[in-house]
């Protein structure tokens, strides 16, 4: 039985992972990144300037949001997936595997993370009317 993963792949018309990585979806995804100014364009494990792009969620792999990935090194990424499968863990628990890896403490890791962050911004402060229903008088 195919995994959620996989039947995503299917739905967008893709065989394999290595297919869709391969694709223009793909490769605009990571031209978006790279064109972000405010996302980080170094490996968050190391520092180091090559990078590749990690999936921290396959939700909405083909239509990924810049903040769905984040750029770790070849070896990084590599150490992380170990990390994630020695340890089953989910894919978004790459800040986890991260921190493990680097021994970052989890603030640093908390601000390294920052650009990335699903937060919504607070909603805006509404009237409160009466929301007793309304009575006939009589």
């Amino acid at each position: 039985m195919p995994t959620l993963f996989q039947e995503r792949l299917r739905a967008l018309g893709f065989s394999s992972y290595s297919a869709y990585l391969q694709s223009p979806q793909w490769h605009a995804a990571t031209a978006a990144y790279r064109a972000h100014p405010r996302l980080p364009q170094y490996c968050l494990g190391c520092q180091s300037g090559s990078f590749e792009l990690h999936h921290r969620s396959y939700t909405r792999i083909g239509h990924e949001a810049v903040g769905d990935l984040i750029p770790l090194c070849r070896i990084c990424h590599e150490r992380v997936h170990r990390y994630l499968t020695e340890h089953h863990k989910p894919i978004n628990a790459t800040h986890v595997a991260l921190r493990k890896l680097t021994g970052q403490s989890k603030g640093a890791m908390k601000h390294q993370f920052r650009p990335f962050s699903r937060k919504r911004p607070k909603k805006r402060q509404t009237l409160a009317y009466n929301r007793e229903p309304l009575r006939e008088e009589g």
